[in-house]
Order: structure tokens, then sequence, then C-alpha cells
């Protein structure tokens, strides 16, 4: 049962938003069927069974459904060098802004960084312009409900765990029409004591931009005079038309 990778994004990825409804009112049940018969200590073991095997599966897969919560969220060692992931919306005017996590789903039931990881190193060039013309549609319709004041129920959703800055609290008007995906590979080495980074380098490995040939010339002009700038400023970042 347990889903690995994209595959359980393709196959379950729509159904989410319903099976995290399923899955907390199911584990309210169950509770309280163990609770009932508490007595019993057949009953006892296989909740313990179950709630293991439940908190496993979030965490070995890219979807995750209330109560249950994968296990990346406590401390880990990492290298001085470290390599991440990471996806953009391109506007008409070939400016870059972070795509928020919350835009393809309600519940915030994708790893955007899994993702990425995945569009860089281990999707074809037809799966990946699949994806990206998926995450562009969700990202205007997301953006147009962030302009609008935002999601109705937003104040009694589960605060998002993380430092990602939403697109809810920039001005997104500033940007134009999005007209593309970029997903960039990003390379960082810290100190001895990881308390600083000394070094980091930057470059687009996957670009998709549905436009016609003159929108795309111009958004890589920009592009390349924003990597100029950068170099000037003393970061590196390269980019792949």
């Amino acid at each position: 049962m347990v889903l690995i990778g994209l595959s359980a994004v393709e196959l379950l990825g729509p159904l989410v938003p319903v099976l995290t409804v399923v899955t907390l009112l199911g584990s309210v049940v169950v509770a309280g069927l163990a609770i009932h018969y508490q007595d019993r200590p057949g009953v006892r073991k296989a909740f313990v069974l179950l709630f293991v095997f439940c908190l496993l599966s979030v965490t070995l897969t890219d979807l995750h459904f209330l109560p249950f919560f994968a296990w990346h969220k406590f401390p880990a060692t990492v290298d001085a060098d470290e390599v991440r992931y990471q996806i953009r919306v391109v506007d008409d005017a070939g400016r870059e802004l972070n795509y928020d996590r919350q835009a393809p789903f309600a519940n915030d039931g994708i790893k955007a960084t899994s993702t990425a990881k995945r569009m860089a190193t281990v999707y074809d060039q037809e799966t990946n312009d699949e994806v990206a013309a998926y995450l562009l549609e969700r990202g205007r319709e997301y953006r147009v409900t962030v302009e609008r004041g935002g999601r109705f129920l937003r104040p009694v959703r589960f605060p998002p765990h993380g430092l990602d800055v939403g697109w809810d609290r920039i001005d997104t008007t500033q940007y134009g029409e999005f007209v593309g995906i970029c997903v960039y590979e990003m390379h960082y080495a810290t100190n001895e004591a990881g308390t600083d980074i000394v070094s980091h380098e930057e470059w687009v490995v996957y670009e998709y931009l549905p436009a016609s040939a003159s929108e795309r010339g111009r958004a890589t002009d920009d592009a390349a005079d924003r990597v100029s700038a950068d170099a000037a400023a003393g970061t590196t970042r390269g980019v792949v038309a």
C-alpha cells in the first residue's frame, strides 16, 4: 500500500482533499473503538500496529494525510555541501518567483522539494512538461485566489511547517502573467561549524515556457541580464535555454 515517489502523486494526487477528510474521520472512529475495547489485548496491539503503519506510510511518500505527518521535521545532520532543487514560476517579463507550495493542493499534500528533485533527476522530458503544465495552470489559479483575498477557510487551516514565504505575504500584482516554470539546482557549502553559508551556486536544469519564440527569447535575454547582475553581486547562476 505504500506508494513511493511520483506513483503516489499520479495515482492519489487528485484525491488528496477527499482522502484527507476520510483519513481524519476514520482515525477518530478507529481511535474511539480502540478506547471502547481497550480491555482487549488484541485490539490494543492491532491499533498500535495500524498507527505505526500509517505513520511510516506518510513518511515514505509525498502524500500526507491528517492526523499523520512525516518525520522529516525532526533534526538531522547534513553534509557541509548540500544540493537542493527549487521550482519557480516565470512571468512574461522573465522575472521569477518561488513556487508557492500551497498552489497545487488545498491541504499542502505535495512536497514541492521532492517534486522539484524528481523533475531535475528522474522524469523524462514528456513527464516534466506534463508536470510543469499542471503546476503552471494551478499557479495561475492560486494567484487569482490570493489576489482576491485568499481562501475562506485559510484562518482555520493547520499552519504550514516551514520558512517559505507564500504568495499571500507578497505583492504578486507586481508580476506579469505567469508564462512558464523552471527548476533550479542549487549547491550550498557551509563552514565547518555549519553556521554560515560560504558559497551558493544555482542554475536552471529544466525550463517550460509554452510561449511564442519572441516571448521565449525576451525571457531568456532577461534571464541572461539577471545572471550578469548576480555574477556582479557574487552569485553564480547558469541558464539552460
